[in-house]
């Protein structure tokens, strides 16, 4: 009985802790919830909608035009996701054991972490390189092993989990710690789901280079043969 009491007793401690750590009542907290998922989400759908149909490319009479434009959705979500969640950790209950300069400071060099493998990534891929060129036919000619990509095979989206554990601790949130895991997992599942796809994209790319080059040869041959051909004649009848 004694025991029961005592399992009780604790596990009522940690809902009230819970409680105090988290402000559930934050409508920004379910809209944060949901986004951060959707994003990715939405990215995966609609550039494997977009490489299987071309309805984009073909709706906005380019590929290029498309992608941009597309390319702008996902800014404009990732945006309103950061403002909410700045504004989630803003206004949710401290955390005493990181309400300090020490973790303060962790934090802002956490996010300068964070953002040198984004700006890096995005100097090294462009604008069509981040946001889904390959699915819209804009291909990168070789692969890219520069930095960040010889420290990190998707510094981008690992950018993203860097820097919300950086701002966990540079707001003192318990619930920002468990945001930065949430992240974590979302982009994992991101990256099971998109790079078989991207390594697929190119692997037919390169079939259809190959195939390509071996008609042109073919072509350059019959050309040969005819010219060949041509000469003979004309050697004969002369």
């Amino acid at each position: 009985m004694q025991a029961d009491d005592k399992q009780a007793i604790t596990t009522a401690d940690m809902m009230e802790a819970l409680t105090n750590l988290i402000e559930w009542n934050d409508t920004n907290l379910w809209i944060v919830l949901f986004i951060m998922p959707f994003n990715p989400f939405s990215w995966v759908v609609v550039g494997r909608w977009e490489y299987h149909t071309r309805s984009l490319t073909k709706f906005f009479g380019s590929k290029w035009i498309a992608c941009y434009l597309n390319g702008a959705v996902i800014l404009v979500l990732d945006c309103y996701r950061d403002m909410k969640i700045h504004e989630l950790l803003a206004d949710q209950p401290k955390w005493s054991p990181l309400q300090n300069e020490f973790s303060l400071y962790i934090g802002y060099v956490i996010i300068a972490i964070g953002l040198v493998f984004t700006l890096s990534g995005w100097y090294q891929l462009g604008y069509t390189g981040v946001l889904q060129g390959d699915y819209f036919g804009i291909h990168k000619e070789e692969r890219i092993t520069a930095f960040p990509f010889n420290v990190l095979n998707d510094p981008l989206y690992v950018s993203f989990d860097i820097m919300a554990l950086g701002l966990a601790f540079t707001n003192a949130s318990f619930l920002g710690l468990l945001l930065a895991v949430y992240q974590t997992i979302i982009m994992h599942v991101t990256c099971l789901a998109e790079n078989p796809f991207t390594t697929m994209i190119y692997v037919e790319k390169a079939k259809r280079d190959k195939a390509a080059a071996d008609a042109k040869i073919q072509n350059g041959d019959k050309d040969v043969q005819a010219n060949y051909n041509q000469a003979t004649g004309l050697k004969q009848r002369g």
